[in-house]
């Protein structure tokens, strides 16, 4: 690098300028992030899908150091109040160790830029330098069949001679070997109404399409039965990484929030929980998901209470739900009951945490109602611990005692603290 550092000029909201150094920032490279006039906020750093993310909280600091990941093809950089979610990020190209865009950048810029669901959104969105990117990413990296997919996806979205358009891209399959475009000609066929034309192509394929199909199928069992989390998170963020479009990519994100859960990790978990609401609205355990992490991280707790409350109104309507054809209609029956408890303890929770002490043991007394959970009462007994109120508390604690559950340790902890 020259001695002198360029100085990139990001216009924040509710801050003054913040400046990176160097710029271009350098794959595997230090970077130093210089903030004035900014006190309590944090600046955020992120990959293009979130595998790789940074939280710097900026405190009273004027200057904040962090190392990016050797492999980046986009870096996200936005800011944050320290309670906020997700915020919109503008995107910075770094350079590789030999000064070049790193591979997949071209990719990454018209993926973000033309909308696609990311944890992270863009300041602004822009159809048209997506779909020039998108145009020399596919010239550029012609094996990347994913950059090949976003194109014409792009491009069925804005081209006037639809008609032309879809002879090319048969003409371009029957040229092809390759199961995954043949997805991807499938993907667009559907995008653009042509679902009879989109099924010709599939019996047409089959024997390029159905070797993709049982790959994806393993890849997808793995992920399923991985024990190790962090393991499974490592399998869902390689997977969206490599193929954003696959047709995986919503039950992946779905499964990622819920890892991040189990990891105690909430900011995660609510991130991720967002962008699978994005992906398939309406997702009762989804939404009680994220409201839990709110709870459990003490963040956008109204919000989260909002959430909940979203997720119970869709279960008491629970005709209008689809019952899994391989579940029985006893053991859909205890499902939803479960759940409906568990959208109801979720809600006592925020309810504690926001002091709202009668409406949630109002809740708490709903869910146990439902289903007798370890967890309820331990929740139970916390709001009123919090409220001073030790002899209910106790009484609380140890009806959860009287149940197997995962959380005997937690309710033991209570109790000994009642004994101090």
């Amino acid at each position: 690098m020259t001695a002198a550092l360029l100085a990139l000029l990001l216009t924040v909201t509710h801050a003054d300028d913040i400046i990176l150094q160097p710029n271009p920032p350098v794959a595997g490279g230090e970077l130093t992030i210089s903030v004035s006039g900014v006190v309590g906020q944090v600046i955020s750093l992120a990959d293009p899908l979130g595998w790789w993310r940074a939280e710097l909280p900026i405190g009273n600091k004027t200057h904040l150091t962090v190392t990016l990941p050797d492999e980046i093809p986009v870096l996200l950089v936005g800011i944050r109040l320290s309670d906020e979610v997700e915020v919109k990020h503008r995107i910075v190209i770094p350079r590789d160790a030999d000064g070049a865009e790193p591979a997949g950048s071209l990719f990454w810029q018209a993926y973000l830029l033309s909308g696609y669901p990311a944890p992270f959104p863009v300041d602004e969105t822009d159809q048209s330098e997506a779909l020039s990117l998108a145009s020399r990413a596919s010239e550029n990296e012609p094996e990347k069949e994913v950059a090949k997919e976003l194109l014409w996806r792009l491009q069925a979205g804005t081209v006037e001679d639809k008609e032309a358009f879809l002879e090319r891209l048969r003409d371009e399959l029957a040229d092809s070997r390759s199961g995954r475009l043949v997805v991807a000609a499938m993907h667009v066929h559907h995008q653009m109404g042509r679902i009879q034309e989109a099924r010709v192509i599939s019996e047409r394929y089959k024997e390029l399409v159905e070797p993709l199909i049982r790959e994806e199928s393993q890849r997808w069992a793995e992920i399923i039965s991985a024990r190790d989390a962090r393991d499974r998170l490592e399998k869902i963020h390689r997977w969206i990484a490599e193929d954003p479009l696959s047709d995986y990519v919503p039950q992946c994100i779905q499964i990622l929030a819920a890892t991040y859960s189990a990891l105690e990790d909430y900011r995660s978990t609510a991130l991720f929980g967002l962008l699978s609401l994005a992906l398939t609205p309406g997702d009762a355990m989804t939404l009680n998901g994220v409201a839990f992490a709110m709870a459990e991280g003490e963040f956008q707790l109204e919000r989260g209470l909002t959430l909940a409350n979203q997720a119970i109104d869709i279960l008491a309507n629970s005709d209008r739900l689809s019952k899994p054809e391989q579940i029985s209609k006893v053991r859909w029956r205890d499902e939803l009951r479960y759940a409906r408890a568990a959208c109801l303890d979720t809600k006592g929770w925020l309810l504690t945490k926001l002091g709202r002490w009668q409406e949630a043991a109002d809740s708490f007394d709903a869910a146990i109602e439902l289903e007798r959970v370890d967890e309820f009462f331990l929740h139970k007994g916390l709001m009123f611990l919090g409220q001073g109120r030790e002899a209910e508390a106790r009484k609380a604690l140890r009806e959860g005692l009287k149940i197997s559950g995962r959380h005997r340790r937690d309710i033991e902890a209570a109790l000994d603290k009642l004994q101090k």
